[in-house]
């Protein structure tokens, strides 16, 4: 079922807040062999699978579905590092670049010092600080909000409420960039407007889900197009 597609208010832009994994940078293709490596015992991934039942869940769901029933706390733990150290590794030997056009608009977006910003993920905070310093982010998104550390991650809201209220931004006045169905609703169901990125999904995908648009890569946007 299509959700409403929000719109902030007219003028009013004071935030914008990033999903890492697939929105900041393409790494999903990275995350999905390291996911097929590790879950290789218990299931054979296919891409239609990885999209459908993987991208943009918390890890401990993703792995509860997947191991053996009657694993362990400790084993389903020793599996989720073991494909995170997997994955930071091949981010590390693939040189990952930031997706187009990105690091231009939070360089504006830092020189005109009035949009607040924050990065929301479900991503682990190893693999956040990690993406974040090798595609030089840091300094542009010192605001992190992770899933695993709100009380519930995305697809729930939780993680973008949190931001809200840490950056204390209405919800009207700020503007989401999403790759994933998981994502997407967490920002709709938070009453945020989204604009889906579309570098795993097809872009009608996304205005289906009640995304506002969705592009490619981030070079049509500046300050004054948002």
């Amino acid at each position: 079922q299509q959700q409403q597609q929000l719109q902030p208010d007219e003028g009013d832009l004071a935030g914008l807040l990033f999903d890492l994994d697939g929105t900041l940078v393409d790494s999903d293709p990275l995350h999905y062999e390291a996911m097929c490596a590790i879950l290789k015992p218990y299931v054979q991934l296919t891409h239609d699978l990885y999209k459908t039942r993987i991208t943009g869940r918390i890890n401990d769901d993703i792995f509860k579905e997947f191991l053996p029933e009657g694993s362990s706390a400790e084993e389903m733990r020793d599996h989720i590092e073991r494909k995170e150290s997997m994955f930071r590794d091949l981010a590390s030997e693939a040189k990952v670049q930031p997706i187009q056009g990105l690091m231009a608009l939070l360089d504006e977006i830092k020189a005109n010092g009035k949009i607040k910003v924050a990065l929301v993920t479900n991503a682990p905070r190893a693999n956040a600080s990690h993406m974040l310093e090798h595609l030089g982010l840091s300094s542009h998104l010192p605001v992190v909000v992770l899933g695993e550390e709100c009380e519930r991650g995305k697809p729930h809201p939780d993680p973008y409420l949190k931001a809200l209220q840490l950056l204390d931004l209405n919800p009207r006045h700020a503007i989401v960039f999403e790759d994933s169905p998981s994502g997407v609703r967490a920002s709709l169901a938070a009453g945020i407007c989204t604009v889906g990125i579309a570098t795993g999904l097809p872009r009608e995908r996304f205005v289906e889900l009640g995304c506002a648009t969705a592009h490619e890569d981030y070079t049509t946007f500046n300050i004054d197009s948002l």
